[in-house]
């Protein structure tokens, strides 16, 4: 094809009984085919523009017959009867079609629609073969056969390019060098020291760094089970973007897409991941509940792994928060064992109770093996709510009995129309040096989450939100 027909749409004639057209559309290979074939994904985007479709009974099978009748803006109808020949996931679908408008001509014709990947975009060709020249001209003349594919071609466009099954955008500024951060992607000693959340740990099985290379590996839990996933890698532009698709071990290949892109901002670095889901499965459903968090925790690591710590690791965490909400409903989500539990996704066992320990589990999907555990300090209503623990001990075959604990404190202040939360976490200067910056670092992003939490939880959406992190 041209530059131009990859851009746009290119019609062919190779004979004088076919119509061909071609379209690059911006969606991987496994997006569209899902979009073609899902029952539920067809009616949406069948037809030329202003047409509807009405699927009577369809099995995407050799020998499947799909029913269907198409509506046109003037509410003429066009039944249709097509029979599937051919059905080689997800690279091409042939069926023979008959229909044409309701009490008028009508004909038939054999359709091949193939699908090519291009990276994270599909050329996708549809070839109508006719009986006769006679047939076509027809189907040209009466139906507007060309640009009604065209347009029928632009409506898939449209729906595979606006509704992937599920995204997920992440931003972040590294302060490292572009080509130190893009090089951490690149090597397997290197992106199995940070791409997994913790306390998962990444082992590389297989990685053939190159365009079209094939990689293999695994998230190992704390307990020793493994959830594999492979992938194959797409485009790489050093240092400036890589993309991959990949798969899990139960679902179709080319499940999901990663892109990521790297930008200078001096001597810094902002890389942009989007993850797109083309499909969606039981596995992919359950994987998607804990992909924000997931993918936040790993970035977390990944500046970790890019940037060398410094001396003076900061000590206090502090965020302040103006809800629109009145101090004793705030008081009662940070108090009430329940309420707690429900924005900061833990299950407790009992009440809090000053001076006795606060025990349960986290909830959070992913996580639901960690324990929660913390003393708690003071209850002073409507001002003071405070508790310690140990930050960030996600490693269950770790014992943090003997470190000292942070201090976590939650106060309450009246404001003009509502209630300002001060939160504050200290005493990392007497956490263990070799884990005191990432228990900071995971504990300040998880906060700034927490926040947000609250506020939706209280319906008190915040009118500002600041952190501070400085020394004592």
């Amino acid at each position: 094809m041209t530059k131009s027909a990859r851009n746009q749409h290119s019609t062919v004639n190779t004979s004088d009984r076919e119509i061909v057209i071609s379209r690059v559309l911006e969606a991987p290979r496994e997006r569209v085919w899902d979009a073609m074939t899902d029952p539920r994904q067809l009616d949406a985007w069948w037809g030329p523009n202003g047409f509807r479709n009405i699927t009577h009974e369809i099995a995407i099978k050799p020998g499947g017959i799909w029913r269907h009748t198409m509506i046109g803006p003037d509410g003429v109808e066009y039944p249709n009867v097509t029979r599937f020949e051919e059905v080689v996931k997800p690279e091409r679908l042939v069926y023979v079609n008959g229909g044409g408008r309701k009490g008028g001509p009508g004909t038939s014709f054999r359709a091949t629609w193939t699908l090519n990947a291009l990276a994270e975009k599909t050329e996708l060709t549809m070839r109508l073969v006719f009986k006769t020249p006679k047939d076509r001209d027809l189907v040209v003349r009466e139906f507007g056969a060309i640009e009604g594919g065209k347009q029928t071609l632009g409506r898939l466009a449209e729906h595979v390019a606006a509704n992937p099954a599920f995204e997920l955008v992440l931003e972040r500024v590294i302060d490292a060098p572009r080509t130190r951060v893009f090089e951490a992607w690149t090597k397997p000693e290197q992106i199995a020291m940070w791409f997994a959340p913790r306390p998962f740990k990444l082992i590389v099985h297989k990685m053939d760094f190159r365009p079209g290379g094939r990689f293999s590996m695994a998230m190992r839990g704390p307990s020793g089970e493994d959830f594999p996933f492979t992938g194959t890698y797409r485009e790489i532009v050093a240092p400036a973007k890589l993309a991959w698709s990949g798969e899990f071990p139960t679902g179709p290949a080319d499940q999901l897409s990663t892109v990521v892109t790297f930008d200078e901002q001096g001597q810094k670095t902002r890389i942009r991941v989007r993850q797109t889901f083309h499909v969606m499965t039981p596995e992919i459903e359950h994987a998607t509940r804990g992909a924000k968090q997931g993918w936040t925790m790993t970035l977390d690591q990944l500046e970790a792994f890019c940037v060398p710590e410094e001396e003076g690791t900061r000590e206090r965490i502090e965020k302040r928060l103006e809800l629109r909400a009145p101090i004793s409903r705030v008081w009662r989500a940070l108090t009430d064992h329940r309420e707690f539990g429900k924005w900061f996704r833990v299950a407790l066992d009992g009440p809090f109770v000053p001076g006795q320990v606060s025990r349960g589990h986290i909830t959070y999907p992913g996580y639901e093996h960690l324990t929660w555990e913390a003393v708690v300090k003071d209850m002073e209503p409507e001002r003071l709510f405070s508790f310690t623990w140990h930050p960030y001990a996600v490693d269950p075959t770790v014992d943090y009995s003997n470190e000292a604990p942070t201090l976590v404190e939650f106060r309450l202040e009246k404001i003009e129309d509502g209630t300002l939360l001060i939160l504050t976490e200290s005493g990392f200067d007497k956490i263990p040096a070799a884990r005191r910056a990432e228990a900071f670092r995971m504990n300040d992003g998880g906060w700034s989450e927490q926040m947000k939490n609250i506020a939706t939880h209280v319906g008190g959406l915040p009118s500002r939100l600041v952190d501070h992190q400085r020394p004592e």
